[in-house]
């Protein structure tokens, strides 16, 4: 049963990020050929994460009451059926609306798959399994750009949203059929689910919130706006894809040695090299001046942006089976949500201001700031008691 959720839930989750990494590079293309301005592709990117920030703590609390393999059906049924609403948007508020509508079903899907693996991952694992799950959005985001660059370009931009009705079609019959319908027994002295505002009182998870939310905001730079910078350099979609593609896959190479790393040493020190050298490693974006500079910087971002990724997943999951580990993948994925939010938005406002090269500047100060107000609360949550995974 272990191994199947497991390999189930890889196949299913690379195969939606193929999907959605098709259209993640085109989204602001896309936007500009309605005439969004940098502060409306923010706006835009923002509302998807808006809506999946609001509701995946939500929808995790539910699921771990009453299950998992129904909710993440109807989140992959609703996300596949609204690729196609894309097509149909003709300017930047229909699209916006769509983007709201992708992020309330999305937030049904990946938090919940990941609670799935939660579930059933042993003590002291956690950072191999969680490193697997890392590996399948990695995978799919690695594979989804450069398809999505060249279908863009030899098809046109619609074809694109077609292939992730496909995939998401393709992920759907997967839960429906493979999945077992597992479900924790509780006892009435387990009593509900705590409360949100008792979770978020640990210094722990306001940390790891913190420091999520702060990748993040990296991560909202290189999909809103990366393509952007492409452009206004000079490449092609195809470069733009060829890019992300290998910023993402080379994040992913390093899952695997990260988890293994992760259930040997010190978490918390993990997190915090990683997140610094990510952080710095942003500082070369704007120096690029031809594709093959792009792909080296992206190459060697994505190696060290891999290295925290299953550190705080492992702590993450420890926590959750404290506090329903639903609810505390609902809670970090809110946290990326929010990140993504708020970068995408803010690093608009920056790009309008100061020019394109400018958000990369702004992605090393947030993830610096991230980290030192995650050694904050790192440092307080050691005082207080032990931290998982230390």
């Amino acid at each position: 049963m272990k191994s199947r959720i497991l390999s189930v839930t890889f196949i299913v989750i690379a195969t939606m990020m193929i999907g959605i990494g098709i259209i993640a590079p085109l989204m602001p293309v896309y936007a500009q050929q309605m005439g969004a301005s940098g502060t409306w592709l923010g706006i835009i990117f923002a509302a998807f994460a808006t809506t999946r920030m609001i509701f995946t703590p939500l929808f995790g609390r539910v699921s771990d009451r009453f299950g998992r393999k129904w909710f993440l059906l109807a989140g992959l049924v609703a996300f596949t059926v609204l690729s196609l609403a894309y097509i149909a948007a003709s300017n930047v508020y229909q699209l916006t609306l769509v983007r709201l509508a992708h992020g309330f079903s999305s937030a049904l899907v990946v938090p919940i798959a990941f609670a799935y693996v939660g579930d059933v991952t042993p003590p002291q694992a956690e950072g191999r399994y969680m490193s697997i799950m890392n590996l399948a959005i990695f995978i799919g985001m690695g594979i989804g750009p450069l398809m999505g660059g060249h279908l863009a370009d030899a098809y046109g931009i619609h074809t694109a949203f077609w292939a992730l009705f496909g995939f998401g079609v393709i992920a759907a019959a997967l839960v429906l059929v493979l999945l077992p319908d597992v479900r924790k027994e509780r006892s009435p002295e387990d009593g509900p689910p705590p409360a949100f505002r008792r979770i978020l009182s640990n210094d722990l998870v306001r940390g790891l919130m913190i420091i999520r939310a702060g990748s993040a905001v990296r991560r909202a730079i290189v999909m809103a706006f990366l393509p952007v910078f492409t452009d206004y350099i000079g490449l092609t979609k195809t470069h733009m894809g060829a890019m992300i593609s290998v910023y993402i896959v080379t994040a992913a190479i390093v899952q695997y040695p990260s988890g293994i790393l992760a259930d040997r040493f010190n978490r918390i020190r993990i997190v915090i090299i990683g997140e610094i050298l990510a952080a710095v490693c942003f500082a070369f974006f704007p120096m690029v001046r031809n594709f093959s500079q792009l792909l080296a910087v992206g190459a060697v971002a994505g190696l060290v942006s891999g290295l925290s990724l299953p550190s705080v997943l492992a702590i993450n999951t420890e926590v959750g089976r404290t506090y329903g580990m639903a609810s505390m993948m609902g809670l970090y994925d809110a946290a990326m949500g929010f990140g993504m939010l708020f970068g995408s938005l803010t690093a608009g406002a920056v790009m309008d201001a100061a020019g394109v090269r400018a958000i990369f500047y702004y992605g090393v100060l947030i993830g610096i700031a991230g980290v030192f107000v995650f050694v904050l609360f790192a440092r307080r949550s050691r005082n207080g008691g032990a931290i998982p995974g230390t």
